[in-house]
């Protein structure tokens, strides 16, 4: 029983080292890091052309329609990795 406590203290560490290496073999963490990237890029952009006062609601329409093929391209990229299902 004494052996017990012991694991029960230790598994979440164990846990954690698997989900670290689970979550870097499959770029996972890499993904949400330029996502992240990405946004600040939009964030920091759209400020600076609004404080040139240039406009910003026409941009945003441009980059809608192109995430919008970029979430097509990835949904078929799924497909294609599925092997077409």
């Amino acid at each position: 029983m004494a052996g017990w406590s012991w694991l029960w203290l230790l598994s979440p560490f164990g846990l954690a080292v698997v989900w670290w290496v689970y979550a870097d073999t499959t770029g996972l963490t890499q993904r949400r890091a330029i996502r992240r990237m990405e946004e600040r890029k939009v964030a920091r952009r759209e400020r600076d052309m609004q404080a040139l006062g240039l406009n910003v609601h026409s941009d945003r329409r441009k980059r809608a329609h192109r995430s919008a093929a970029d979430e097509a391209r990835a949904h078929a990229d799924e497909r294609k990795g599925d092997g077409g299902r």
